[in-house]
């Protein structure tokens, strides 16, 4: 058995492992793979995943995919965020990181990119 898979089991065997044991990281409204509630002050909350970042002329742009759905709070987006067939109502659009910094926001959920919306970057 190699000295990896040796250490992948004994991982597995107890519940101590490091890696078990470390903070998540704290997703921010420009890390690939955050949900993040806007309100634009349009009566309801947009609801926007970071899917990568690019510095323009100074200029933070979040690229996102918009969902189909229209939250009316925080709590309700951060439950909406959790299923993983939400509809996409636009695939990528580019979103300025401090515009939605000025708005009224919150990051409700955190997942790692699946392959499909790696490929949505422009």
């Amino acid at each position: 058995m190699s000295v990896v898979r040796a250490a992948s089991i004994a991982c597995l065997v107890f519940a101590a492992c490091a890696s078990d044991a470390a903070q998540e990281p704290v997703a921010e409204v420009d890390t690939p793979g955050a949900f993040i509630a806007v309100d634009e002050n349009l009566g309801y909350l947009k609801l926007y995943r970071a899917l990568d970042v690019f510095d323009s002329g100074g200029e933070r742009l979040v690229v996102v995919s918009v969902y189909a759905v229209q939250p009316h709070s925080f709590d309700e987006a951060r439950e909406l965020a959790k299923d993983p067939n939400l509809v996409v109502g636009i695939e990528a659009d580019f979103v300025g990181r401090n515009a939605m910094m000025a708005v009224p926001h919150e990051v409700v959920w955190f997942r790692t990119l699946t392959r499909e919306e790696i490929a949505r970057v422009p």
